[in-house]
């Protein structure tokens, strides 16, 4: 019971403390998740997917941490940025999923690049103002740069790429364009990943073309975040902790082993011709055994004169067998051995002192 009430114990305070550390604690995450918003996101492969890609969103944002931090950031002809939700409850969860509904689909043009630039400007602040979070740039999108032609803001995507360059950000574009069907739209594709490979090496492009459900881009999301470690840390630290729980079992599991054993004989040595007793070390079940005269004593003979208490101890000796201990007597007496030079474990059929009571050992 003892040992149940321990572990209990540990495990109550190892899973508030893994509770505090996943709300506050170094590994939460700053996620800004992107929206293509440009009018060819109403249908491509002759389906309306836009709602499909919200609702997969959705449920992204029901899997994040409390104590993740969201940005949401639309995107066609211009880029229009939320505020930012540190979510805590379902509540902030239920924020998030409102802005991302309230997006219509209006815009003309797809600004891939003042998107790009935006979106990394944004996160670079984020990771100055905390730089133990994990920036995760999430951007879903049908297609590549296609400015208004009246745009006085011309971006090159290499100049973008040098300027934030050797970032430690996870950057996942998820297309939803079929690329198989444009040559052109490959190659740019390819070009745009080589440049984002400069910003950060953790950049992946994931494809969902026509005949996969909308639904694979958002989870392949998840898959690679689970390989970049924003969950195999938490894990590690829920093996450790199962680890050590083993070890302390195994500790007083092996603690528990440690039991005295053994037959004592004793009787009064200043008497002619005692009376000798017998005593049963083994039924008590204890590491250590207690003899004196006091109240508490597992073996309390009342005529013995020593004021200090003798304990036999079960130990593990070099060999990590389990021997019998003796100690006591203190100032007030010293345990002599009468058989042999005293020792400090018992050994079958040892004889020894301790001021007027003598006591035979017998291992059984």
């Amino acid at each position: 019971m003892k040992i149940a009430r321990i572990l209990n114990t540990l495990v109550l305070c190892t899973v508030l403390i893994l509770c505090n550390q996943s709300i506050y604690a170094k590994g939460s995450k700053n996620v800004i998740l992107v929206l293509d918003t440009s009018l060819s996101m109403l249908g491509y492969g002759g389906k309306n997917i836009l709602d499909k890609v919200k609702g997969s969103v959705a449920r992204y944002i029901d899997q994040l941490e409390d104590g993740d931090q969201v940005t949401f950031i639309s995107f066609d002809t211009e880029v229009r940025a939320y505020p930012t939700v540190m979510v805590d409850d379902q509540n902030d969860r239920d924020i998030l999923k409102k802005y991302i509904n309230s997006t219509e689909v209006k815009g003309k043009w797809t600004h891939t690049y003042a998107m790009i630039d935006a979106v990394f400007s944004k996160a670079e602040t984020l990771q100055n103002e905390d730089k133990d979070r994990q920036v995760v740039i999430v951007v879903m999108t049908d297609g590549i740069d296609d400015p208004p032609p009246y745009s006085t803001k011309h971006l090159n995507i290499e100049k973008i790429s040098k300027r934030f360059q050797d970032k430690d950000w996870w950057i996942f574009f998820v297309n939803y364009s079929d690329l198989k069907k444009d040559k052109q739209l490959t190659s740019r594709r390819e070009k745009l990943k080589e440049e984002l490979k400069v910003v950060s090496e953790k950049t992946e492009i994931i494809d969902v073309d026509s005949r996969m459900p909308v639904d694979k881009g958002i989870e392949e999301v998840q898959r690679k975040e689970a390989s970049y470690g924003g969950i195999l840390f938490p894990l590690l630290i829920a093996l450790l902790v199962i680890a050590g729980l083993i070890g302390i079992l195994y500790y007083f599991k092996k603690l528990s082993e440690l039991k005295v054993s053994g037959r004592l004989e004793y009787w009064n040595n200043e008497l002619i011709n005692p009376n000798i007793e017998n005593f049963d070390l083994t039924k008590y079940l204890a590491k250590d055994i207690v003899i004196g005269s006091s109240l508490g004593c597992h073996l309390n003979i009342r005529d013995f004169e020593g004021k200090s208490p003798i304990v036999i101890s079960a130990v593990r000796g070099p060999a990590k067998e389990v021997k019998m201990a003796i100690r006591g007597g203190g100032k007030d007496y010293a345990i002599e051995f009468k058989n042999r030079e005293t020792g400090e474990f018992l050994e079958d059929g040892d004889i020894f002192q301790a001021k007027n009571f003598t006591f035979k050992y017998f291992i059984v």
